[in-house]
């Protein structure tokens, strides 16, 4: 059940900072203890010099070669590595560091296809069960859950209905907007859900 969304997943796992071991399962939050502007250590310890040397030296040299930004964070058990390099983009060339805030934008599929695995695995929902199920209103019918996160469902893209869709509407949106801005749409799917892949944001806005 869980075999197609393992890329997902597995792609989240690079940014987790969450300890595997059940073992530490009821200890609580981990706490995190700030100690620079450009380095935080948990509790749970941090790589070895030597180590974190090596992912300095790896990221700097491609922010050298490839223009390279981001804060970066990477977790190996109990171990955790996190800095930041490059430069912040129309503020005075100001240093990034890993307090600064950024959007994750589609990162947050990953989160997404993660939470809806769990929810299977809990037997809360099923990869096969309709939009209809959820969504009684939803214009497009005969999609499942499963076609959504494989991108194969046929949905129109609604970033493509926002500049008419949104016209001089500057309230901040949600996702139930974009729910009724494909319901409101005259637009038809683009093809019969579960015969081709395209990837499209609306999957994962459902």
């Amino acid at each position: 059940m869980l075999r197609q969304l393992l890329p997902f997943i597995f792609t989240l796992s690079l940014v987790s900072v969450c300890n595997s071991d059940k073992s530490n399962a009821n200890k609580g939050p981990i706490q995190i203890k700030e100690v620079s502007s450009h380095k935080l250590q948990l509790q749970l310890g941090v790589l070895p010099k030597k180590i974190s040397h090596r992912f300095d030296t790896f990221f700097r040299n491609r922010q050298l070669s490839c223009h390279l930004t981001g804060s970066f964070l990477i977790a190996k058990g109990d171990l955790i590595y996190q800095n930041s390099f490059g430069k912040r983009v129309g503020r005075h060339s100001e240093e990034i560091t890993t307090e600064d805030v950024f959007q994750i934008a589609s990162v947050s599929k990953f989160i997404t296809a993660l939470c809806i695995a769990r929810l299977c695995q809990d037997s809360v929902i099923n990869l096969n069960d309709s939009i209809q199920q959820y969504i009684p209103d939803f214009k497009f019918n005969h999609i499942t859950i499963r076609q959504l996160l494989t991108h194969n469902s046929g949905l129109p893209e609604y970033t493509y209905l926002t500049d008419s869709g949104w016209l001089n509407d500057t309230l901040p949106k949600t996702n139930k907007d974009a729910v009724k801005l494909l319901s409101n749409t005259q637009l038809d799917a683009y093809y019969t859900a579960g015969t081709r892949f395209d990837y499209c944001n609306s999957n994962l806005i459902i």
